[in-house]
């Protein structure tokens, strides 16, 4: 998705490097602001890194009180143009038993919606964790 960014719409890739307010989802501690502050895109000269989520920014500049810019608008409106073509897709089906790994700062990534097959005596039990290999152990890379 970076690079068709890059190709696509080479005005608009450079917002994405610059800081979005992000709604934290309630995971802050009660006197901390109830989002953050980050870009779409990050390069630190080895590795580039990605964190989209559109309702999350969305709702971060509804938190913070602000109006997403026009030029922020329109990159995020770009980038979702071209997650949402399947042409970029990669889907993987879980069965039972499987782990399933995805570094959340490498893939823009979602689910489709899952319906429990009625004839099942059990529901799915699925179990999300998060790990993180560097940094300090908070959502925000702070001390928690």
């Amino acid at each position: 998705a970076h690079n068709e960014m890059r190709r696509r719409h080479p005005g608009l890739i450079e917002r994405l490097y610059h800081p979005f307010h992000w709604d934290r989802q309630a995971e802050h501690a009660p006197d901390e602001a109830p989002y953050s502050t980050h870009p779409v895109f990050a390069y630190d000269g080895e590795e580039l890194s990605v964190r989209y989520y559109d309702d999350y920014i969305h709702k971060g500049y509804a938190l913070a009180g602000e109006q997403l810019d026009a030029r922020g608008e329109e990159a995020l409106e770009a980038l979702q143009s071209i997650v949402n073509d399947p042409a970029y897709w990669m889907e993987f089906r879980i069965d039972r038993g499987q782990l399933q790994f995805i570094n959340n700062r490498q893939f823009a990534h979602a689910r489709t919606l899952f319906i429990d097959d009625p004839a099942a005596s059990r529901p799915r039990h699925l179990i999300r964790c998060w790990f993180r290999n560097e940094g300090l152990p908070g959502l925000e890379g702070r001390p928690v």
